[in-house]
């Protein structure tokens, strides 16, 4: 997914001791992105190679061991590093952290009228949106970026500066693949078999088209299905995704 690629690799790669190096800050920024998007080439083959062996894996292997990348990314990119920054800004980001115990977990949504409730996730939105705009703490208005440079071999250039990075790059690369794995297990245990080999070969050959064209983030399956399915997300919430981020792009 992104957040452990932005801050495992991206984030390490500018940081490195290789990319400190480099005086100019848009070099390193495009070093980092041309590692990041090698690594999401390799991440596409490791999925198209594991979803031959899936389930072999999942009949010999034991569950616990290949939830660990679930979890890791659950706690730390999906949890702490989200929830941390509302105690730095305790006036604004404590009530939305109250808002998504009791809107998700007590269940305690807001009715509207005749059976209607409010999404779960925006009276959170809502009151961090306008509090953070009230308190003056969103910052300056990034000013619209134009198209860069043609990406097209940015995945090829990448293998060229990823030498450095690899002890960085593999653990993530295997830990997405595993993570798409358990989501499948996830989605299992909801009562949703999906087929390992078509899900996985597909979202790799999907991951492969988009570091061809220059993305760092490959097409992972979603986390989270049982909650998907729980509020009747279906195809419809991939489609819409895909409409949003192509609009925002």
């Amino acid at each position: 997914g992104g957040f452990p690629f932005i801050f495992g690799i991206m984030y390490g790669v500018f940081f490195s001791a290789e990319g400190q190096a480099i005086a100019d800050e848009g070099e390193r920024f495009e070093l980092a992105w041309r590692v990041c998007v090698s690594a999401n080439f390799i991440t596409g083959l490791m999925n198209i190679v594991l979803g031959f062996f899936g389930q072999f894996m999942l009949r010999y292997f034991p569950l616990a061991a290949m939830l660990v990348p679930l979890a890791g990314i659950g706690f730390t990119w999906l949890a702490l590093n989200q929830i941390s920054p509302n105690f730095g800004n305790p006036s604004i980001g404590l009530i939305p952290v109250f808002l998504i115990f009791t809107q998700y977990y007590a269940k305690g949504r807001f009715h509207l009228c005749k059976g209607i409730y409010l999404p779960e996730a925006l009276p959170i939105v809502i009151f961090g949106v306008a509090a953070g705009w009230w308190y003056g703490t969103q910052g300056a208005v990034v000013d619209p970026v134009s198209g860069g440079l043609w990406a097209g071999s940015a995945f090829i250039d990448g293998f060229g500066d990823i030498g450095p990075y690899m002890g960085t790059v593999l653990p993530f690369s295997i830990a997405a693949s595993f993570t798409d794995m358990m989501c499948l297990v996830s989605a299992q245990k909801a009562g949703d078999p999906y087929p390992i080999t078509e899900t996985m070969v597909s979202d790799g050959i999907g991951t492969l088209i988009g570091s061809i064209l220059g993305s760092p983030f490959g097409t992972v399956v979603y986390i989270g299905h049982p909650v998907h399915k729980r509020v009747g997300a279906q195809t419809g919430y991939s489609i819409m995704n895909g409409i949003i981020y192509l609009i925002l792009c």
